[in-house]
């Protein structure tokens, strides 16, 4: 896909979101109104959202306009940047016409079922009103011009923390409106609210999550410099939106089951101490007779409200994680998790390597990645340490030593310095260090000077590092660094 096509794709992400605040307005003002109303008015919301977004897609390109991307206005290119009624005006009044035509054909619909005598599954009888069409035709305008609105937004505009936020509040109104709905109905609230606002509000969460993600990766790759998206990073950016949801997902049905295991549990403790309680007590000689539940009708209120099949298999899982868990802190105390862990490392940078060589070997021209043509100007060779010999040399303190070391863009000069702040101080301790020594040179005069074995260790993380091309990775580096410091922090005040 090319770049244009991904832009198109998350704009219809954008309309998609809208549509998902349109369904509870819908089951709100028309559900329950006609049999089916709660499976089909979903899916007219979304064709309604839809439905302005294509019209208004259409005539932009019958006209030669087009969205922005960053949001600024470009007229002599036909861009634009925000909504405009002159550009929308003929979308809006298809939008209307349309609108109407729903009015009259709901009407009718609706009027002919109510004089056929079409009841619901319950038994009721189909209610008729003009009220009805009015909300079906005000709802499928409102529907369809806020997805003409969203084609004029690129992504960026939408990916704020007021746009999330505003849509929490709406979702939140919504839910107490439709919790109304379905008591003044008689539908089980729990299961009504579940289906008509909890998915909805999963969908337009998914939908934030993909413009929040795409629009920072454009942010990065586009302003002074000239950049190019591909289709492979946008889809590495998509890839991790999906771990996301993925491990959000198993978080939240590991909380679900260890919450509910826990509550089943106490719920079965208080039935045992219950039942242990008051077995076998006789209480005639001091009350009245009263009615009693026997051992067998407790048996089937203990295995109906406690241990029914879903909860026996809740416990099971709750069960399974703790021990999951227990096996987890054993094996990170005897180091197994580690091992493990390093082990899953490395297979995985194998299968990485391999799949590279192979991707390679069927094109070996083909490259993809984030193209930058920003000029920029690179060191051809690393650092040295007679580098900071000078500024070394004018380190008087240790805290100026962290000021100078906080300056430094990369890794290997930060190394270089703090190497040549180290030599400064075994040379003020009378240490005959000359700037030709080695480091194995060096490592040798201040053992034998000192008697200290933390030079030795420095020294061979110094050469692996500088002289063996070994790559640390992030804690690796920073634990190399440190034991520099440290050293340095001791002599240096």
């Amino acid at each position: 896909m090319t770049s244009k096509s991904y832009e198109r794709v998350f704009n219809i992400v954008s309309a998609a979101g809208v549509a998902m605040l349109m369904i509870p307005l819908f089951l709100i003002l028309l559900g329950n109104v006609f049999p089916y109303s709660l499976v089909i008015l979903p899916f007219a919301a979304a064709f309604a959202t839809m439905f302005g977004y294509g019209v208004q897609w259409l005539f932009g390109a019958i006209t030669g306009k087009r969205a922005s991307e960053d949001g600024f206005d470009d007229f002599r290119s036909g861009v634009l940047g925000r909504f405009r009624v002159a550009y929308a005006a003929i979308p809006l009044t298809i939008n209307l016409a349309v609108s109407a035509g729903v009015f009259f054909l709901f009407d009718r619909w609706l009027y002919g079922m109510s004089e056929s005598g079409v009841t619901f599954s319950d038994g009721r009888f189909i209610h008729y009103t003009v009220l009805y069409a009015i909300f079906a035709a005000g709802l499928f305008f409102l529907a369809s011009t806020a997805g003409c609105v969203i084609w004029f937004y690129p992504i960026e505009r939408l990916s704020n923390i007021y746009t999330l936020i505003g849509g929490c509040v709406l979702f939140f109104i919504e839910s107490f409106f439709l919790w109304l709905t379905a008591r003044s109905f008689g539908i089980d609230t729990s299961a009504f609210t579940t289906l008509s606002l909890g998915l909805p509000f999963a969908i337009f969460f998914v939908c934030i999550l993909i413009i929040y993600n795409q629009s920072n990766l454009q942010r990065r790759c586009r302003g002074s410099v000239v950049s190019v998206i591909t289709g492979e990073e946008r889809r590495y950016n998509l890839f991790l939106v999906l771990l996301l949801l993925c491990a959000f997902a198993v978080a939240t049905g590991i909380a679900f089951v260890i919450v509910a295991g826990i509550a089943i549990l106490l719920r079965m403790l208080l039935y045992i101490i219950l039942f242990r309680a008051f077995h076998n007590v006789d209480n005639t000689a001091t009350y009245e007779a009263y009615e009693y539940v026997d051992s067998e009708e407790a048996g089937r209120m203990f295995r109906r409200n406690v241990m029914s099949p879903e909860n026996q298999y809740i416990v099971a899982v709750f069960v399974l994680i703790v021990a999951a868990v227990i096996l987890i802190v054993i094996g990170i105390k005897t180091g197994l998790v580690q091992k493990f862990l390093q082990w899953l490392r490395e297979f995985i940078d194998t299968i990485l390597i391999g799949s590279s060589i192979i991707k390679s070997s069927f094109d070996p021209n083909a490259e993809e990645g984030t193209y930058n043509y920003r000029d920029e100007r690179r060191k051809l060779q690393n650092a040295g340490i007679r580098d900071y010999d000078a500024m070394a040399a004018t380190t008087d303190n240790y805290r100026l030593f962290l000021q100078r070391l906080g300056r430094l863009r990369t890794y290997d000069e930060q190394l270089c310095y703090a190497y040549a702040v180290l030599l400064r101080m075994y040379k003020k301790m009378n240490i005959p260090l000359k700037i030709s020594d080695t480091p194995r040179e060096n490592e040798a005069k201040v053992t034998h000077a000192l008697s200290v074995s933390e030079i030795q260790k420095i020294t061979a993380d110094f050469e692996s590092v500088r002289y063996a091309g070994h790559t640390p990775d992030d804690s690796e580096a920073a634990a190399i660094l440190g034991d520099i410091c440290a050293v340095i922090k001791r002599y240096l005040f």
